[in-house]
């Protein structure tokens, strides 16, 4: 079902706002993380790709992959491309098996997952030692103007607490930072006064 609404996105032209409406807070989670060394990155649920794009330029980007439930937003991005390090795969994470990954990003799709624990397990088993896994969300318990948002898909999102999250991450091993990502100028009220929840587990030597 996830990967039929997905479809319909790209038929109808609505990834183009989806990817406008999650820049400013991808971009901010993205100061947070050092790339000072050669990496590689894991996209869950990369849409049609531009995260993805934009990891492969950076020069120390040795392998940067997308994977995502809908074939439409996969040809999209395959039709995107610009490096040769870049991959791109129509497959949910339970499917996935390669690795291990220095930074996994997941943003707005980790609760359409049938486990939301297991998902946040599976990634944790996916890195190398140091690696990190940063998940982004605008839907949240204390985010109460995007809650209504179940209500508009025909599909299972799980809900969590900004707490609930947190313990998810450290019950799967991470050391975890947490914080908001608000956009001052926005003219969509949460986005200035609740933001972007996002979380970003470090799988530690010591873990």
């Amino acid at each position: 079902m996830v990967s039929k609404i997905f479809d319909r996105f790209v038929v109808s032209g609505r990834e183009k706002t989806m990817t406008a409406g999650h820049q400013y807070s991808i971009y901010s989670i993205l100061k947070i993380i050092p790339f000072d060394k050669p990496f590689s990155f894991l996209d869950v649920g990369c849409g049609s790709g531009w995260l993805v794009r934009h990891i492969a330029d950076n020069p120390y980007c040795t392998r940067a992959v997308g994977i995502d439930k809908s074939s439409l937003m996969i040809q999209s991005a395959k039709k995107r491309q610009k490096h040769p390090h870049e991959e791109y795969y129509v497959m949910s994470l339970d499917e996935w098996e390669s690795g291990p990954f220095d930074l996994v990003f997941s943003m707005e799709s980790l609760y359409y997952a049938e486990s939301v624990p297991d998902s946040i397990s599976k990634i944790y088993s996916m890195l190398s030692v140091g690696g990190r896994f940063a998940c982004g969300t605008d839907y949240y318990v204390e985010n109460p103007d995007t809650i209504h948002w179940a209500d508009d898909m025909p599909i299972t999102m799980h809900l969590y607490s900004e707490s609930e999250w947190t313990g998810m991450f450290t019950e799967s091993g991470f050391d975890v930072f947490y914080g908001r990502s608000r956009q001052s100028d926005s003219p969509i009220r949460w986005k200035r006064e609740q933001g972007t929840l996002f979380i970003i587990g470090t799988k530690d030597a010591h873990t």
